[in-house]
């Protein structure tokens, strides 16, 4: 009841101590300090609701990072979705949702930050849409996807690096594949000899 009363510098205290304290009633007053004009104020807001809030929270969360036009913000956002959802074990029903927003219209900045956010996990939903990202027509898009699978940890993302280094036209996004096919053959233990001797052939 004090938050909204008080100056934004005592509010981004009364945040933390809110945090602190483990106090999930507070997280619908968050919400509402996260529409502050003071980027300070909001950032604060996003980082408490990362740790306060609950995958009920995940639609307002969404609906936020649609909305939103600052990049700072956005990062703060995409680190409470995830967050949330690592915390909450509630991956699947995040990803569930960013599935029908892909398939709805989106700005690019969306698109990328909804990219970002699939890219932390490592199940095959999010893989086959990093994959379909990759066919998007916008080139900020496909990078991020290319970016995302060049992180991803199973050898499962080789043929559509190697695809990529292969037949990509842009040389920078071609050397990043090359370098996650070789990390990941360095890296893995999943594939014969044979196979990563003719990945290596492939690419070098």
């Amino acid at each position: 009841k004090q938050l909204p009363e008080q100056n934004e510098t005592i509010r981004i205290v009364l945040m933390k101590v809110l945090t602190d304290r483990e106090s999930s009633i507070a997280v619908p007053e968050l919400f509402r300090q996260a529409k502050s004009k003071n980027s300070k104020l909001v950032v604060a807001a996003y980082r408490s609701i990362r740790k306060l809030a609950g995958p009920e929270h995940l639609p307002k969360l969404l609906s936020s990072l649609q909305s939103c036009a600052n990049d700072n913000i956005r990062s703060e956002i995409i680190k409470a979705l995830t967050g949330v959802s690592h915390r909450r074990q509630c991956q699947g029903s995040l990803i569930a949702r960013i599935e029908t927003l892909w398939g709805a219209s989106q700005t690019v900045d969306t698109r990328r930050s909804l990219l970002k956010i699939v890219g932390e996990f490592h199940v095959k939903r999010s893989f086959d849409l990093l994959k379909k990202a990759l066919q998007n027509k916008d080139e900020a898009v496909k990078g991020v996807a290319l970016r995302q699978l060049a992180r991803w940890p199973g050898v499962e993302a080789l043929p559509v690096l190697k695809s990529v280094y292969t037949s990509d036209s842009d040389r920078t996004r071609r050397i990043l594949a090359l370098r996650a096919v070789i990390r990941l053959l360095e890296l893995q233990n999943q594939l014969t000899m044979a196979d990563t001797m003719r990945y290596y052939k492939d690419v070098l």
